[in-house]
């Protein structure tokens, strides 16, 4: 049988990849379901969270830099001084973020752990490794 290109399966789109579709179906779930979680919350909690974040991010920060330093594999991508210098910040912004953040505000929120998460895979860092610090 000869090949026939008109016959030939189409190969998918280059900008959206049964992956990538299946990826966006799972991070539209997952806000979905974040924010149907986040409207169950009393507005007491809602406030006692926004006290907690705002009072002890930079302890909550140095928490996870701890644990995060506690595998020995944390010295492979970057040195303690630059993780605390440099990333603390960062870290302490993030924590009030999760602990305050409203229905309206996840899709935000989740842009920002992509971004978070596509850095972290650049250079290599495993997700464990991340997950520990949590």
């Amino acid at each position: 049988m000869a090949y026939n290109p008109h016959c030939a399966p189409r190969s998918p789109s280059p900008m959206i990849t049964p992956a990538s579709s299946v990826a966006n179906a799972t991070a539209d779930a997952l806000a979905a379901d974040w924010k149907a979680r986040l409207r169950l919350v009393p507005p007491a909690a809602t406030a006692l969270l926004a006290e907690l974040a705002e009072r002890a991010s930079d302890d909550l920060a140095t928490h996870f830099y701890k644990r995060l330093l506690d595998d020995p594999r944390t010295a492979i991508f970057l040195p303690h001084a630059q993780l605390h210098d440099h990333f603390s910040p960062t870290i302490e912004h993030w924590m009030r973020a999760l602990l305050t953040v409203s229905a309206d505000e996840v899709e935000h929120v989740l842009t920002i752990n992509r971004r978070v998460g596509r850095a972290d895979a650049r250079i290599g860092i495993p997700v464990d490794l991340v997950a520990h610090g949590i």
